[in-house]
């Protein structure tokens, strides 16, 4: 599912098509089922491209180098494990955000330049 939108460059590089830029969002990053090693599988994955820029082919067991890419991960603060391996978090940087209070008023606003349509959210 990461290899889908790649495509080969030159040799054992892969990236996006052209010259474009790609980000992977993983939502809920702290809810995937650890194994009986206290890891999980899609989260190491993750680690091994942010450390080391590469992951390996399953079937030919080569390393492939994957270019031009990024990651923005957010997790639910009510579901999951409520932590993620250290090793993988210093790889990110951290924000923490809180819910919207009650008071909060949503109102429209038009952009004009764009004509589209985005929320605002006005906290006390």
């Amino acid at each position: 599912m990461l290899e889908t939108p790649l495509e080969k460059k030159a040799g054992v590089n892969f990236g996006p098509p052209g010259t474009k830029q790609l980000i992977y969002f993983v939502d809920d990053l702290n809810m995937p089922k650890l194994d009986a090693y206290e890891t999980a599988m899609p989260i190491s994955l993750i680690r091994q491209h942010l450390g080391w820029g590469h992951w390996f082919d399953r079937n030919k067991l080569t390393q492939k180098n994957i270019n031009n890419t990024q990651y923005v991960a957010c997790m639910n603060p009510t579901a999951g494990s409520f932590e993620i391996n250290p090793r993988l978090q210093r790889l990110f940087m951290t924000l923490a955000m809180d819910f919207p209070g009650q008071v909060c008023v949503w109102r429209r606003v038009r952009e004009k330049a764009m004509h589209a349509c985005v929320l605002v959210c006005l906290c006390a």
